[in-house]
Order: structure tokens, then C-alpha cells, then sequence
């Protein structure tokens, strides 16, 4: 037993020893007397521990002798001004469990305190004891396995240590380390499936991974649960999540008066915590309802409840609403004061997300005041923590579904980068943007060696790098006046432990560069800055990259020379209803008639003069084009667009050999990947499926591989998904002319169809090509609609993290990819592609696929378009005889080449 020490008009203070273990540092039954006051002990918790504590015994009422007992008497912290955390009651709270468990963001001495909020702490006696377990950062994989031989060596704990599992998942999630929660909760719904709380904790973290219809599923299970078991307390609990939800869907009214049952029950059983999360999504869907009168009045009821408990977690939340609201009302002073109230608890309490939150709308106010430096700086700081927060996700899915919903910050900087001419800078913000999931994907896969040595280094070196990055997005290191306060003793312990670790790390770049150039060029695949993209660029080229908001749009027109924004006038509605127009009158399943019609070039001509006139002038000495798109925009041929010049109309093709760009940043790794290889050819025709047979797809290929002296062509039932796993990785070059399907709902799962055997089902997915491993320098996939992504079926994604086959080939190795944006006729692509590989022997890629189509669309011939195929499907009355001239482009101009058009 350990007892509090403390002297006459000192601070009280309390000495403790640890017992170690491999893992973990214990310190058993601190015996808590001290009322009122924190009580400061000797026990110091590591930056990045995660902290377990454990309290027994109750409170006596010393006028009557009864006994009182609750969770909340006893609070803890780290550091003497850290965030106040109160022990857990569990769902009984007449037996609570009294236990909670978190991680620290800031090292400190640990800090007690008993009572601190009754209004005379000095008339109750504790008779409480407390067990604090820490493990340091490195240790925390072994938690699970140590709690199985903790609950042996402490039976008297069994209880509390039984709580962990469901409180971890808690942990991880206020500290932003959403996927770790997720990855806990899997096995905890398999196995506590009765257990309402886990599908409460599994809606909080899906809606912050953005999968808002699974959280919903989630809270509905536990709301039922509860009013099954009457359990009045949870369910209203369970009732503010699904309010959430609900909300995160925009099912706003449904939420509101979920959020009204929630506080008929919290004040049924007189819970202020339940009535006060009540109150706050009342205010928040008022909000998204713009009743701001009502969203006010109920946001600061539920101020006024956390107040009183001291939930100061809970109180960043109602800040940040109670902000936007008054921001929303023009009320620009008092909204400021709330957001520093919400940026202050935020830090307090180690919260990223109201933090970020609060950052991003003070650079809005300061923004519209005109104070540009400040709005840079407080967005800077919300982006930084939300690119910490992005990756501690390690699954490529998430990270894209993560940054989706915070895009708007990172839109507000570049409108101010751009309005203040810095188009440098504010290219970079939007590559960071655009490119971060396939950027983390690409350096993900190619961070692998064979050689023992290397993988230690690399090893060494992707820990180092994480380590860094966890120093660096600390928001004590950012000392701009009025962000994050003034230098101070850790600070600057923490710089120095900085520039050290930067030193080790470019030493290991060192070590490796040594021993594998390549492998060193890989691992620094980042969001290039605009000087490293001009680099990459020839004489003779223009990168046009596109940003769509709903404020601003701008072209950044990046050549060797210079870099330039220059914004152009089109709404995000116009745009997307042009583009949308286009393919439904012209490639979409279109009816045969309409392959006639001419009403598409005056809609090619529209988008020519939103998106390539305000550039003519820069572009125009310039041979080629790289597009790097944005949003809507991947869904648009850019060589099709049409200038009517003197009343005569001229495809963009006409002009410049034209490639794609998923982002600018890309062109680095695809550069490396470009060894100029183009020898041998590996090619499947004609699969045989369950689909209809594509005769010219068997032509196709046997064409195009006559080209080449080493080659392997594989038809019919040759062509089967393990040998075009097992083969295609060897060659060139790689064409894969077969039927494609494309999945929206889940774009992983889209597919290249082939022949199948005993070993697979003949459906070659974008995530098997994300996990193959090609030298090819060129892959065409002379299919259907390779080139989109998901998106295109319902709303159009605002990010750019799209999943789609030129990603994933790219991805698996290939520099360039020959995709396309819609179904294709099969004469007219077995034609293009025959003169696009000849124009291949002696060409750039960008200008062979030019040439192909220029040539193609000027060609007099008809084809007829024959029923099944991979594109066009006609009934039998309409098969007879039709044929269609070359010029549309519904013939030509859907392939596009992705990646290095050289």
C-alpha cells in the first residue's frame, strides 16, 4: 500500500513505485485521501503512452455516515494545466465500473483529484484506492495480451480489467486513430454482439471514416437494443448517435426529433450528460436547416450542461457549432471569440477534430477580413492536423473517404493562395489535396526490397520518417503569434530531438541511395512542389491542371518557364450539366439516331470556351498537353473539345498530342518507372466468357502483336486470368482487348473478363491489379469505360482519390496506360489501335495515340456496328445496315493515355 504524503501549507504530493514489466509499468493501490484539490504525483507518463487507471472504494458523507459512490468524484490529468478526465461508469450505474483509458499527446507528471467539483469538499472522507498501468508508445500491440495476465494477477480487478477492449476503441477514437478503433470493433461485434455499447462506439467511428450508412445500421442497433432491455440511460445515449447519423446522411428533420427523444430520456433519469448531447444536435441540425435562432438557443443549452459537469470534450463540439452559427449570421466578433473557446478546450483536451474544425473558420473570418496572413496561418494549421490524423489510417480506401469530407479547408487555401499570387503555393496545396491516397499507395508498394539490408534500412527509415512527421504536425512547434502561443523549454527540447532525427534520416537516405538509387527515389514520393513539377516538363509541353470550387476555378498552367493561375468563369453546375449533356447525348448509351445528330459539337465548343480559351494564348506554342483533371472533369475527352475558329470548327487533337495526369505528382514515379522498354508484346484477344465474343478483339490482337518480334497472344480459352496474371507481368508492352464491367457501388471489384479455370473465376479486378507486380512500359486495356472511376453513377466525388484501372496499373508498375472513357465500337477500335502500336514504333506515345485518332476521324470509311461486342448493344431491327461515319467521337476520341507520354 502507497500513502498520500503531504506537509502543512505545501502542495499536496504523492510518491509512488512503479512495478515493471516488459510491457507496462504498474502502480498498484495508491491510496487517494485528499479531498478537493489535484494531488500532484511522482508517476511521469511518456508522449504517446496509453494510460489505464482503476479506482475501488466509495465516498463517505460525513454529517450522516452515508455512502456515496460515482465515477466522476475522481479525476485525473497529465500535466499540471492538462485535459480533466473522469473514470467510466459503465452501463450500471449502480455498480459502476470506475475505469478509463487514454492516450497522452503531451508528456507530464501524473495529477489526482477527489471531489473537486462539490460545492464542500471537506464534509466527505474517501476511502478510494487507485491502479494506474502505462505503456509506453512502443508497447501498445501487446495490450490485448496483457490484459489476459492482468485479469490472473489481479482477480480484485477482474471487473475493470474486463472493460479494456471496449474501452479501447474509445481511446483510439478521440485521439483520431480511427482506423486502429475500427480494427478493434470488428471482432467485438462478432463476439459481444449483445452488447449494445460496441455498436455504439462502431457508429461514432464509422461516421468518421465517412461510411455514414453503416453508422447509421450501427446506432439503430443499440437504440433498439436499449429500449428492449429499458435501459432508459443508454438509450438515449445510443439515441445522440443515431441523431448523428441521421445527420451525416442530411436526414436532418429525423434527426431532430431523435435528438428530442434523447432528451426526454436524459431528463427522465436526470442525466445532464444525455440532455446536454441532445440539445447539441438539435443545434447542429437547426444549423444545417438554417434555423439559426433555434440552433443558437438549443447549442447554448447544451453549453450551459457541459459547463456544469465539465465535459470540456463535449464542450469543443458545441463551440464549434455555436460558431458556425453565429458566423453563418454575420456575427463575425462573437463567432472569433467562440472558435478560440473551442481551439483552446480542443488543445486542452487533445481533440483534433474540433481543433481543425475551429482552425479552418477562424482562417474563413480572418480570410473575409482581409487579414491574409493570419487566415494562411490558421489553415495551415487545420490541414496539418488533419493530414496527422489521415495518416494514422493505413487503408488507401479510408484515407480517401477521410480526406473527402475536410476538403473544404484545403479549397479555402487555395482561393487565398491564388487571390494573393502565389500559384506556386497554391498548386502545391492542391496536389496535396488531389494526390495523397495514390501518392501513399505508390510509395507503399514500392518500399520493398529482397535484399535483407536494404529491408533493415527501409525499415529504420519508415520509422524514423513516422517520427518525424508526429514532431512536426505537434502544434507547439508552429510559434506563429496568435496560432499556438509562445516558444517555451519543451518546445525547444523538442526541435532540437527534430533536427536530430532529420539528420538520422537523411543519413539512411544515404545508406540506401548507395545501395539502390531507385528504391531512394521511391520513398520520397510526396506532393511535388510546382518548381519540381516544372522539372519534370520539356520545352515543347504545358501541364493544365484544374480546380473546381465552389468559389473559385482556376487552370494552374505549368510550363519549363513559369507557373500561372487563371481563374475561369463557370459555375461547378454549369460545368457538370455540360459535361453530363455530352455523354448523354453522345457516347452514353446513346439511340442509333443520335450517332447522326450534331447538337454535341456546340456542347464540345461550350466546354472548349470554359476551360481551354482562358489558356489559348499560353498554350499555344506548345506541342503537348498533359491534363491533370479535377472532379467531373476525369470524365471529359479534353482532345475532343472543339475552338470554332473563324467559324470553322478544330478539335483540340487537331493541335497537340493530349495526356492525363490522376496529379501532377505522379509524373515523378511514372518517370522512374519508364525505362523506355518496348519489345515484346503480351496480348488477350477474345476471351472466351459468358459474355458475347468479340471476334475483333481476336483480330486486334493478332494485328497488333504481328508488330513485335517476341510476343505471346493468347484467344479463346488460352486467355485465362492465372496466365495473364502469371505471364503479362514479363513483357513491354500489354494489351488486354476483352469485355469490361464496371462496378460503381464497389469499384474494386470492377474487372477485366478472361476465361476461367479451376484456379480462378476469369474476372481479372482493379484490386488483384493493385497487388500485381509489371515491368510493362505500356498497357492498353481495349475494353470499355477502363478509364472511369468511381463516381460517375450518382453524386460526382469532390476528391480526386478515384480508384479506377489506370490507377491501379500505374499502381502495380506500368509508367503509361491506354484506357477508355466509354463503351467502344469494336471496327473502329480494332482500327485505332492497329495505327496507334505501328505509329508506336516510331513515336512518342501521346503523338502515335494522336495520330491514330486525327487519322481516324478523317477516315472515309463506315463500319457497321455490330450487335454485343464491347460496346454498342442493337436490337435485331436495327442491326441491318447501319454505318456510321469515323468523324464522331464517339469513335475516335474515348481512349486516353494516362501516366508518361513519352
Amino acid at each position: 500500500m502507497l500513502l498520500l504524503l503531504f506537509a502543512l501549507g505545501c502542495s499536496p504530493k504523492l510518491k509512488v513505485s512503479p512495478k515493471q514489466t516488459p510491457h507496462y509499468n504498474i502502480y498498484e493501490d495508491i491510496i487517494l485521501t485528499h479531498m478537493g484539490d489535484w494531488v500532484q504525483t511522482d508517476i511521469h507518463i511518456p508522449s504517446g503512452a496509453i494510460v489505464a487507471i482503476m479506482a475501488q472504494g466509495k465516498l463517505r458523507y460525513i454529517p450522516d455516515g452515508s455512502y456515496y459512490q460515482s465515477p466522476s468524484t475522481l479525476r485525473f490529468r497529465i500535466g499540471k494545466y492538462g485535459r480533466e478526465i473522469h473514470l467510466r461508469s459503465g452501463q450500471n450505474q449502480d455498480n459502476p465500473t470506475m475505469v478509463n483509458i487514454v492516450k497522452i499527446s503531451q508528456d507530464g507528471l501524473l495529477y489526482f483529484s477527489i471531489g473537486r467539483n462539490f460545492p464542500k469538499p471537506s464534509l466527505f472522507k474517501s476511502f478510494k484506492k487507485a491502479t494506474v498501468i502505462v505503456w509506453p508508445q512502443e508497447s501498445e500491440t501487446y495490450i490485448n495480451e496483457d490484459i489476459i495476465i492482468l485479469k490472473q494477477l489481479r482477480p480484485d480487478l477482474k471487473r475493470q480489467i474486463g472493460a479494456f477492449p471496449f474501452l479501447l476503441p474509445d481511446c483510439y477514437y478521440l485521439s483520431g486513430e480511427y482506423e486502429k478503433a475500427n480494427k478493434l470493433l470488428i471482432p467485438l461485434r462478432q463476439r459481444y454482439a449483445w452488447n449494445p455499447w460496441v455498436f455504439i462506439m462502431s457508429a461514432a467511428v464509422e461516421s468518421q471514416l465517412g461510411r455514414f450508412g453503416k453508422a447509421n445500421t450501427f446506432a439503430r442497433i443499440a437504440v433498439d437494443d436499449y429500449n428492449r432491455s429499458g435501459n432508459k440511460r443508454m438509450e438515449g445515449i445510443a439515441q445522440t448517435y443515431l441523431a448523428r447519423t441521421l445527420s451525416n446522411l442530411g436526414r436532418y428533420e429525423e434527426a431532430i426529433k431523435i435528438s428530442e427523444k434523447a432528451i426526454n430520456n436524459g431528463q427522465e433519469v436526470k442525466s445532464g450528460f444525455i440532455t446536454g448531447h441532445g440539445h447539441y444536435w438539435l443545434g447542429h441540425n437547426y444549423l444545417m436547416l438554417n434555423d439559426f435562432t433555434a440552433s443558437l438557443e438549443n447549442t447554448r443549452k447544451a453549453i450551459s450542461f457541459f459547463e456544469e459537469w465539465n465535459s470540456g470534450g463535449f464542450l469543443a463540439d458545441c463551440y464549434v457549432n455555436l460558431g458556425m452559427a453565429l458566423f453563418l449570421t454575420d456575427q463575425y466578433n462573437e463567432a472569433k471569440q467562440i472558435f478560440k473557446s473551442a481551439l483552446e478546450v480542443g488543445r486542452t483536451y487533445a481533440l483534433p477534430e474540433p481543433t481543425w474544425r475551429a482552425h479552418s473558420r477562424l482562417g474563413r473570418i480572418a480570410d473575409k477580413e482581409n487579414r491574409m496572413q493570419e487566415a494562411f496561418a490558421h489553415y495551415l494549421e487545420a490541414i496539418k492536423i488533419i493530414e496527422e490524423m489521415r495518416g494514422k489510417l493505413g487503408d488507401s480506401d479510408l484515407k480517401s473517404r477521410f480526406l473527402e469530407m475536410r476538403l473544404q479547408v484545403y479549397e479555402w487555401m487555395i482561393g487565398l493562395l491564388v487571390g494573393i499570387n502565389q500559384p506556386d503555393d497554391a498548386l502545391h496545396f492542391l496536389e496535396r489535396a488531389k494526390a495523397r491516397s495514390i501518392l501513399d499507395m505508390l510509395q507503399d508498394k514500392s518500399l520493398f526490397s529482397e535484399n535483407r539490408d536494404e529491408t533493415e534500412l527501409l525499415t529504420r527509415e519508415r520509422d524514423v520518417r513516422r517520427r518525424i512527421d508526429r514532431l512536426s504536425f505537434s502544434h507547439k512547434l508552429d510559434l506563429s503569434e496568435g496560432v499556438a502561443g509562445k516558444e517555451n523549454e519543451e518546445n525547444r527540447n523538442r526541435l532540437t530531438e527534430l533536427g536530430r532525427l532529420r539528420g538520422e534520416h537523411r543519413a539512411l537516405l544515404d545508406k540506401i541511395s548507395l545501395s539502390n538509387p531507385e528504391l531512394a527515389s521511391l520513398i520520397s514520393i510526396n506532393p511535388l512542389k510546382s518548381d519540381d513539377i516544372k522539372k519534370l516538363l520539356d520545352s515543347d509541353t504545358v501541364l493544365l491542371e484544374y480546380f473546381i470550387s465552389t468559389e473559385k476555378n482556376v487552370i494552374f498552367v505549368v510550363t519549363r518557364e513559369k507557373i500561372l493561375a487563371v481563374p475561369f468563369q463557370a459555375s461547378q453546375e454549369r460545368i457538370f450539366n455540360k459535361i453530363e449533356d455530352f455523354r448523354r447525348e453522345a457516347v452514353d448509351k446513346v439511340p442509333l439516331d443520335q450517332l447522326t445528330n450534331t447538337h454535341y459539337l456546340r456542347l464540345l465548343a461550350d466546354l472548349y470556351d470554359i476551360l481551354i480559351k482562358p489558356v489559348e494564348n499560353e498554350i499555344a506554342a506548345k506541342k503537348h498537353l498533359v491534363i491533370v483533371p479535377h472532379s467531373i472533369l476525369h470524365y471529359l475527352p479534353f482532345q475532343a473539345l472543339r475552338s470554332m475558329e473563324n467559324g470553322k470548327g478544330r478539335y483540340l487533337i487537331e493541335s497537340f498530342s493530349v495526356s492525363y495526369l490522376p496529379s501532377a505528382s505522379v509524373l515523378k514515379y511514372a518517370r522512374i518507372k519508364n525505362k523506355g522498354n518496348l519489345e515484346s508484346i503480351f496480348a488477350a484477344g477474345n476471351p472466351e466468357t459468358e459474355l458475347l465474343p468479340i471476334p475483333a478483339a481476336e483480330q486486334e490482337a493478332k494485328e497488333v502483336s504481328d508488330l513485335f518480334n517476341e510476343k505471346l497472344v493468347l484467344i479463346g480459352k488460352e486467355a485465362n486470368e492465372s496466365i495473364v496474371k502469371d505471364k503479362a507481368p514479363e513483357y513491354d508492352v500489354v494489351l488486354l482487348s476483352t469485355h469490361g464491367e464496371m462496378i460503381d457501388s464497389d469499384p474494386l471489384t470492377s474487372n477485366l473478363r478472361f476465361f476461367s479455370s479451376k484456379d480462378d473465376d476469369g474476372k481479372l479486378t482493379v484490386n488483384e491489379v493493385f497487388n500485381m507486380e509489371i515491368k510493362a512500359n505500356l498497357v492498353t486495356l481495349s475494353a470499355c469505360e477502363t478509364g472511369l472511376a468511381k463516381g460517375e453513377t450518382g453524386g460526382f466525388p469532390k476528391g480526386d482519390d478515384l480508384v479506377g484501372f489506370s490507377r491501379a496499373f500505374i499502381h502495380a508498375g506500368a509508367p503509361s496506360v491506354v484506357v477508355s472513357l466509354w463503351k467502344v465500337s469494336d471496327d473502329s477500335t480494332t482500327e485505332l489501335m492497329r495505327r496507334f502500336f505501328k505509329n508506336l514504333q516510331n513515336m512518342p506515345k501521346a503523338v502515335a495515340l494522336q495520330k491514330a485518332q486525327v487519322d481516324l476521324m478523317n477516315l472515309n470509311l463506315r463500319y457497321s456496328l455490330e450487335s454485343g461486342g464491347r460496346g454498342l448493344t442493337l436490337s435485331p431491327e436495327d442491326q441491318a445496315g447501319l454505318i456510321f461515319i469515323q468523324s464522331h467521337p464517339y469513335f475516335w476520341a474515348p481512349f486516353i493515355l494516362v501516366g508518361d507520354w513519352r
